[in-house]
């Protein structure tokens, strides 16, 4: 995608999702604001929203984050709860904490998010 269509698209994603966070459901304003930091973190992370490739190409999108800790803390008997407070600490962001539980307990994408925004995220 060239430059000029990818900035186009940029903005008029990013005032979508403004246009949302303002709506009466809050589940729409939650998803509007994960939404929104996932768009940065792809941004932040060169993801493939950044990546300038020909048409047709498909790029990974890796997730340099290393779970294992996590793996290793929840075979020590942590609950997913302990281990949303530790990520936390650690200043994992909200979208890497609801992965972590996804690929540490199997979780589905809406009962970790449920769980994160119960420990304080929303």
């Amino acid at each position: 995608m060239n430059k000029s269509l990818r900035t186009v698209c940029r903005v008029n994603l990013l005032k979508a999702l403004e246009r949302l966070k303002q709506h009466t459901d809050p589940n729409v304003v939650a998803q509007a604001t994960m939404a929104e930091a996932l768009f940065a973190d792809f941004e932040s992370s060169e993801g493939p929203a950044s990546q300038a490739g020909s048409p047709g190409e498909t790029r990974e999108y890796n997730d340099s984050t290393n779970y294992e800790r996590y793996k290793l803390l929840r075979s020590f008997g942590l609950s997913p709860e302990q281990l949303v407070e530790v990520a936390k600490s650690d200043g994992l962001h909200e979208l890497r904490i609801v992965r972590m539980l996804r690929l540490t307990f199997e979780l589905g994408l809406d009962e970790a998010t449920t769980l994160v925004n119960s420990k304080g995220y929303s």
